[in-house]
């Protein structure tokens, strides 16, 4: 369930960035990178509880894939609305 508000969030901002305020935009960020992160714990949990099984299943690749592409695109989009705010 989670999982999906993380992704929810996410691809609410990606899709719809022109229609939704920078406020709004803020908050689903906030949600995609704190809800990021936990679920980057969890990958990294399993991957330490049984390493060699973790890589025998593709799926940890796109999921892992997915989850730091997230992360890193929100932080990134977080940051440059500071350093616009800053710089002005």
């Amino acid at each position: 369930m989670l999982y999906l508000v993380f992704s929810g969030s996410f691809i609410i901002v990606v899709t719809f960035s022109d229609d939704i305020s920078w406020p709004c935009q803020k908050i689903l960020l906030i949600i995609t990178t704190v809800l990021g992160f936990w679920y980057l714990f969890v990958e990294i949990r399993d991957l330490t509880s049984s390493y060699e099984e973790y890589f025998k299943i593709s799926w940890n690749y796109l999921d892992l894939g997915a989850i730091i592409s997230a992360i890193v695109t929100s932080i990134t989009w977080l940051i440059n609305d500071i350093l616009e705010f800053i710089l002005l």
